[in-house]
């Protein structure tokens, strides 16, 4: 069994994770604008949303993106026939089922906050 993965592959769960994002800041950035930045659960983003507003939410998601967008580039460069590529994308799916959690807890939030 080859432990090689196509490019399109490893692109294509990326794919997932810039849109799972882009939900993400989208519903928080509602409720942010509702709630204020305590809804935000995650310190990090917090702290940006407290510095910079909603522009600090959609910096820190665009930095982390770009982040994973370039070792998605590095590991289709140099590790493609590598185990590595493989662990790469399975931490990738990892992180998108659990990006997923928080979009769905978030769309629930939203719907309550709109009375839908």
């Amino acid at each position: 069994m080859s432990n090689s993965i196509s490019r399109s592959s490893l692109w294509g769960v990326f794919a997932i994770l810039c849109a799972l994002n882009i939900w993400d800041a989208a519903t928080t950035a509602i409720l942010v604008n509702k709630f204020g930045s305590a809804v935000e659960a995650n310190p990090i983003m917090r702290q940006a949303i407290d510095s910079h507003g909603i522009a600090g939410l959609y910096m820190m998601k665009f930095a982390v993106v770009g982040f994973l967008g370039v070792v998605v580039a590095v590991v289709i460069r140099k590790y493609r026939k590598h185990r590595a590529s493989k662990m790469v994308r399975r931490s990738m799916w990892v992180l998108n089922a659990l990006l997923a959690l928080v979009v769905i807890n978030n769309l629930i939030l939203v719907f309550r906050t709109l009375g839908i």
